[in-house]
């Protein structure tokens, strides 16, 4: 009975230890920062052919901002992965773009305040609206910027076992990327650029609609539980554009959903809010320099599908076609 017990309890210790080592490498929860760390590192040197970066972003943006403390920037990009496109290869130069997957408003709050006390400068501030901006986030993915907060709700997965699939196959491996060597469209994963920028997986033509139909198909997941806007909440973010407004020159940029999102859900009241937080900012914010727009409207931007990656983000094409605007002819300095 005794050696059961020694052997139960030598188990559970193998167990739970494993169980920290699988949370230590976690792609989602990785308290450490030590994968963040060697990324931003490697990152800022090159620019990547990423095929596993097994670390969380919004880590990897703080570290960032610490690498490049005290630069000027022409362009700063903060917003979600709608806005990640934003840099070098769209025509955006001397740019830093610290979008980060799924913002919310207090992402965009957390990442500018970041700037600031890193005393970052730059010319002109480039951010995004989105639907999901007009309540609370739900995922609350900016707790990640609180490194205490990562370590305890880490030491809470660890006791309580709550690892997904992902966090085992994030350890395989821990990180994987190699610099970018060869054109950008000939790409086999999505880059990172040393500017934070992102150029996202290139697909043929199967691939691409396939990947539309199956985002398309996954509204749930793609704009989240959206059956209520909080019009008091969604105040804050229209205040919060006017102010950096009012401090920097600034572009709030509306990326458009692709049409068929409408086409097919067009009674869909998550379909409906998403019109309705547009026509809100049309209201509050139509003083503001803005781009774009959700719905394809000629008044603001027309996007054809073939120039869809999927259901929420548009190409590359696209993103300089109706976004970029050229250095003035004036100035010899560009963008």
């Amino acid at each position: 009975m005794k050696r059961l017990l020694i052997t139960l309890l030598v188990f559970g210790f193998v167990l739970y230890g494993s169980s920290g080592v699988i949370f230590y490498f976690s792609k989602e929860n990785n308290i450490t920062d030590r994968a963040a760390k060697i990324f931003v590192k490697a990152s800022i040197q090159n620019d990547l052919i990423i095929t596993s970066a097994a670390c969380d972003e919004r880590r990897a943006v703080f570290h960032r901002v610490k690498n490049l403390a005290g630069r000027h920037f022409t362009h700063l990009v903060i917003g979600s992965s709608r806005v990640m496109q934003l840099g070098k290869y769209t025509g955006y130069k001397n740019a830093l773009n610290l979008g980060v997957s799924g913002s919310s408003f207090e992402d965009l709050e957390i990442i500018l305040q970041l700037v600031k006390e890193n005393k970052i400068t730059f010319d002109s501030l480039h951010t995004d609206f989105n639907p999901w901006y007009a309540s609370t986030s739900n995922d609350k993915r900016f707790k990640r910027f609180d490194f205490q907060n990562n370590v305890e709700e880490g030491l809470k997965d660890i006791a309580m076992f709550r690892f997904g699939k992902s966090d085992i196959l994030s350890i395989l491996p821990a990180l994987s990327y190699a610099p970018l060597s060869c054109s950008p469209d000939a790409c086999s994963s999505h880059i990172i650029f040393n500017d934070g920028s992102i150029k996202q997986k290139s697909n043929d033509e199967e691939m691409r609609i396939k990947n539309i139909n199956y985002s398309i198909a996954n509204l749930y997941h793609k704009i989240r539980d959206f059956y209520t806007i909080d019009e008091k909440y969604l105040q804050q973010v229209f205040h919060f554009y006017h102010v950096v407004s009012r401090t920097y020159p600034t572009t709030i940029y509306l990326s458009p959903f692709h049409p068929q999102l409408f086409q097919t859900y067009s009674n869909d009241p998550r379909i409906q809010n998403i019109i309705q937080t547009e026509r809100l900012f049309r209201q509050y914010c139509g003083d503001l320099n803005s781009k774009g727009c959700f719905v394809n409207n000629s008044r603001y931007i027309e996007v054809d599908s073939h120039m869809f990656l999927d259901a929420m983000h548009i190409s590359e094409a696209a993103v300089k076609k109706f976004f970029y605007v050229g250095p003035s002819t004036s100035t010899n300095d560009g963008n």
